[in-house]
């Protein structure tokens, strides 16, 4: 983070949650931190909490709702600072309202997860443009943008926003590469199973062209094939479509969970097509009846096949804090990457998920 020392950056949502640990942490290395937020008393709270910290915290009252008080925002920043090197969008809302409820609701989510972040990127990047620098701008996201909720009508609207989100990210990405801005436009997603099985298929393809050189990408990604319980997350099957990698569901028994037997015919099966187990992903609590798959029959398998081991434990991880739960977690040794959602249980912000 040296190169960031005395570096700006605007942080929208800045008085609490991960928009105040955001400017803590950049404020830690030494960075120009400008808060943007409507609770000017937090700000101020926070602004004291980081006197004599290695970089500044300052900030500014802003209603995301209101375009003018975001373009004067911008303007204060760029008079004040000269510079800005970076714009987190952070700042979001949610409100309890279904695809038939209050139209009010929808347009505060609407102004203040689309609209306001949009408007933010046009005033950073105009000033980016302007000064020649070489910016940053990354949108915190939700997974519920991606894989939109089906028994939840009430957060339909919501990820109709963090929907759009995704969107605008990709298309200003590709706006500011055709005319060659060197600005980085990220977006910040759980997206945990997604982005281990992108890990895994790198990771197969490598292995296999290391032993046969002359395989293309396409035609050992062709022959991939992953595998999950039929009780697994609806996003772990939309992974594999993202991916291009084929996908098998495997009956659970009895207890609903996923068996070593069951996977190794499943798994012999395929290899005498000519196909390439790579992937497994278990289920630690799953979401329609909180099944837990038997990590210690299934980690041995992925070891001994050489394929990765993912434990999606997003429902039930958090109870893994309690001692008398952790009986559950047997096996989990044989795990590549493990992934949990303190958002389930923890009381932390929804688009929270933690991965090792």
């Amino acid at each position: 983070m040296d190169k960031w020392v005395g570096k700006v950056a605007v942080v929208t949502g800045a008085s609490s949650g991960i928009g105040a640990a955001t400017c803590r942490r950049l404020v830690d290395r030494g960075m120009i931190v400008v808060g943007f937020a409507r609770r000017e008393d937090r700000l101020e709270e926070l602004r004291k909490e980081l006197m004599g910290k290695l970089g500044e915290f300052h900030y500014y009252k802003v209603d995301l709702c209101l375009e003018k008080n975001i373009q004067e925002a911008f303007a204060w920043v760029k008079g004040t600072f000269k510079s800005v090197d970076v714009l987190v969008n952070n700042a979001g809302v949610w409100r309890n309202s279904d695809a038939l409820g209050n139209p009010q609701d929808w347009k505060l989510m609407f102004e203040t997860n689309v609209l306001g972040p949009s408007i933010c990127s046009k005033e950073a990047v105009n000033i980016m443009k302007e000064l020649k620098i070489n910016g940053h701008i990354i949108n915190i996201n939700s997974d519920i943008g991606h894989y939109p909720p089906t028994l939840m009508a009430n957060m339909s609207v919501y990820s109709a926003t963090k929907f759009s989100s995704v969107s605008i990210t990709e298309s200003l990405r590709e706006l500011l590469a055709l005319h060659k801005l060197p600005i980085r436009v990220t977006t910040t997603s759980s997206e945990a199973t997604f982005v281990c099985l992108l890990a895994a298929r790198t990771q197969a393809i490598r292995r296999i062209q290391e032993i046969n050189p002359e395989l293309e990408d396409v035609e050992i990604n062709s022959r991939l094939v992953a595998y999950c319980s039929d009780q697994a997350h609806s996003s772990v099957e939309k992974a594999g479509l993202i991916g291009l990698v084929k996908m098998r569901f495997i009956e659970s028994d009895d207890s609903l969970s996923l068996r070593g037997a069951q996977v190794m015919e499943a798994i012999a099966t395929d290899k005498k097509q000519n196909l390439i187990p790579f992937f497994l992903c278990a289920t630690l609590g799953t979401t329609g009846a909180c099944a837990f798959d038997k990590l210690e029959e299934l980690g041995p398998i992925c070891h001994a096949e050489d394929m990765w081991f993912h434990v999606d434990a997003a429902y039930a991880g958090t109870a893994f804090i309690c001692p008398e739960f952790r009986h559950w977690l047997s096996g989990v040794a044989y795990a590549d990457s493990i992934a949990f959602n303190p958002s389930k249980w923890m009381m932390v912000h929804f688009d929270c998920t933690a991965m090792w």
